[in-house]
C-alpha cells in the first residue's frame, strides 16, 4: 500500500534554498523569540538575552550551539544586522 498525499506544490519562491526565512513567536519582553534562516545558517535571538546560531548543512540536528564560538563571530553580527532590519520593517505588535 502507498501513502498519496494531496495537495498543491509549493510556490517556487518558498522551494528556494537561498530564500531568506523571518519568524517570531512569543510576547516582546517575555517570552519572545525572533529568528532567521539562510541556507546555510540558523540564527535565533530570546528577548531574555540568549540566543542560538546552528551551521544547518554541518549540523542539520541543531546539536552545536556557535553563538558564542570567536570563529563565528563575523557570522553572527551580519545575521543580528539582518534581523534586526527585518525587526525595524515588521515591528512586533502586541
Amino acid at each position: 500500500m502507498s501513502l498519496v498525499i494531496q495537495g498543491n506544490p509549493a510556490p517556487c519562491e518558498l522551494r528556494n534554498p537561498d530564500r531568506l526565512i523571518f519568524a517570531s513567536q512569543g510576547m516582546p519582553g517575555k517570552n519572545r523569540a525572533v529568528m532567521m534562516r539562510t541556507s546555510r545558517y540558523k540564527l535565533t535571538r530570546f528577548d531574555d538575552g540568549g540566543g542560538e546560531l546552528y551551521d544547518l548543512p554541518r549540523d542539520p540536528d541543531e546539536l552545536g550551539n556557535l553563538i558564542d564560538h570567536p570563529e563565528a563571530a563575523r557570522i553572527k553580527a551580519e545575521l543580528q544586522r539582518q534581523l534586526e532590519a527585518w525587526e525595524r520593517q515588521y515591528p512586533h505588535r502586541a
